[in-house]
């Protein structure tokens, strides 16, 4: 009776062994980021162009522009004035077809310069560009245009493209497809924790 037991205790014991040399956990890697970064995160405004207004797209760029907001490190809040104040991100609408992109984030620093990865950049001025002619193919009624807009906002607080395998992450390039997810993930949160 002893031996079936030890039998029974080295098979389970064989098995749970083979099972974590198969098994792949994913890791927490899901962000990378991008040299951006603001010197003030906790004041960053977002302002909605008449562009997006008239294009339907208000709701998608407050959704994406404030659901960072749960991270400590930053918050985000619409402004109805577009003067530049040094943390202004501007969503605007294009209806020239803009290529591959349903929409695209920009960063400038102080000079008025592009911040382009992997350059280290401090951020005083953002804009979002959504390119309607692809962006409205995107289905209204599913979380897509919300996760666009959500994403881009990532690349603005400093985030870029997260690309490895069974990574589940609201930064993921637009060649891994998408998550359906409205708003980040834990891991993309921790990658604005180490951002700031």
């Amino acid at each position: 009776m002893k031996k079936k037991k030890y039998n029974k205790f080295a098979l389970l014991s064989i098995i749970v062994l083979l099972a974590s040399l198969v098994v792949e956990v994913p890791t927490s890697l899901a962000y990378v980021k991008n040299g951006s970064k603001w010197s003030n995160p906790t004041s960053l405004q977002y302002y909605v162009d008449s562009s997006t207004l008239y294009a339907g797209n208000e709701h998608y760029a407050t959704w994406g522009a404030t659901a960072w907001n749960s991270a400590t490190e930053v918050e985000v809040s619409r402004t109805y004035s577009s003067s530049d104040n040094g943390r202004l991100t501007t969503i605007v609408t294009s209806t020239t077809d803009l290529g591959a992109y349903y929409a695209e984030a920009f960063r400038y620093n102080s000079s008025g310069s592009r911040c382009v990865q992997p350059t280290i950049c401090t951020v005083v001025r953002g804009k979002i560009v959504i390119n309607n002619v692809d962006f409205k193919k995107l289905s209204s009624t599913g979380v897509r245009r919300h996760e666009t807009m959500t994403h881009e906002m990532g690349h603005i607080l400093g985030l870029g493209h997260e690309d490895s395998s069974g990574v589940f992450s609201i930064m993921l390039s637009g060649g891994a497809g998408f998550i359906d997810r409205k708003s980040p993930t834990t891991d993309d949160f921790k990658g604005i924790s180490a951002v700031y």
